[in-house]
């Protein structure tokens, strides 16, 4: 289990464990994302151009409430309306669900026919979708809206039998931008299923090491960490970063960031699969905050989302961050 893998084992300052312990008050619920498919995009990130005095946050929490709410609105909100829903997405932007290519829309067409096909023709009476946590990757100077995580749950009800329906409060959407802020591909993460769980919370484990282990759990090794836990061609990508393809670049980035730190303890808050329909698995999502010491002796706490997709050999393919840079050790605040 998720417990049994992360045990709560290192030495932590008061603090440190009084702001850890508010975590799930500052991310809202702390959900996590879940991974889809064995590919990533290895382009640049166009992403939505924000106007002067625009914030951020504001902006994307915005978008995502708009996003599950599948063009109903707040004074109707179960009346659905799959064709403005359709309308967040470029004329050829994509949704993708979990599982193979079946679970694929490309074109507004045909994510308006997904939409109308799994409320309208679906049935489903009520559902309310509260997003819990969004986490963003923006460009380098601060303006461009490249891509967003956020998490969700969904809880309703059917129209012929009133029976109860929900998606897990473990959900997530992954999604790039236009330069206008329309989708160009959004990805929801779930797993009705509930198999690899031990499997996940392993790869999320795996992820979060940088080559360090249980038993000397701050002596981190970059290059093993590449070798051993990536596909030869796999790639990373952080925010305001373009993609870092090959083992020896993601170990580049990994020094990068290792040597800024003393000690570094990943708290994953929820880890969870998504599978194939034949149960294997395609990749793990992360909610985690990371709790570390810089090297000038600043304690702070990163909150982010990841998502990690792998291959049929288990190595990671791709892996994405989503975070604020800000926070990191160089520009941290004392906590």
């Amino acid at each position: 289990s998720l417990e049994t893998i992360f045990p709560i084992r290192y030495p932590l300052s008061s603090k440190m464990v009084s702001k850890l312990a508010m975590m799930p008050l500052l991310l809202a619920t702390g959900s996590t994302a879940l991974a889809l498919d064995l590919s990533h995009s290895a382009g640049t990130n166009e992403g939505w151009v924000l106007g002067d005095g625009v914030d951020p946050h504001d902006a994307a929490m915005t978008f995502a409430e708009a996003y599950m709410r599948f063009g109903a609105t707040p004074a109707a909100p179960y009346k659905w309306d799959c064709a403005a829903w359709a309308n967040l997405f470029a004329l050829d932007g994509v949704f993708q669900g979990p599982g193979n290519a079946s679970a694929t829309f490309a074109g507004r067409a045909n994510v308006n026919l997904f939409c109308t096909d799994a409320l309208v023709v679906g049935g489903v009476a009520t559902m309310s979708c509260p997003v819990t946590q969004v986490a963003l990757d923006m460009s380098a100077d601060g303006k461009t809206l490249r891509g967003m995580m956020f998490t969700w749950g969904c809880y309703g009800s059917m129209k012929a039998t009133g029976a109860a329906m929900a998606y897990p409060a473990n959900s997530a959407t992954y999604m790039d931008f236009d330069a206008s802020g329309q989708i160009t591909m959004a990805r929801d993460f779930f797993d009705f299923a509930g198999v690899n769980s031990d499997l996940a919370a392993q790869t999320a484990h795996d992820y979060l090491s940088l080559g360090s282990t249980t038993t000397a759990p701050f002596k981190f090794d970059c290059s093993s960490y590449a070798a051993n836990k990536y596909a030869p061609d796999g790639a990373m990508q952080l925010p305001g970063s373009p993609w870092f393809n090959g083992t020896t670049a993601i170990a580049q980035q990994c020094a990068a960031y290792v040597a800024k730190i003393t000690t570094s303890i990943p708290v994953p808050r929820i880890v969870a699969a998504s599978n194939l329909p034949n149960g294997v698995l395609q990749g793990v999502g992360i909610s985690w905050t990371i709790a570390a010491t810089s090297t000038t002796g600043d304690e702070f706490l990163l909150p982010g989302l990841t998502y990690v997709l792998v291959g049929a050999d288990g190595k990671f393919t791709a892996t994405r961050d989503f975070f604020d840079p800000s926070q990191l050790p160089s520009v941290s605040k004392s906590v």
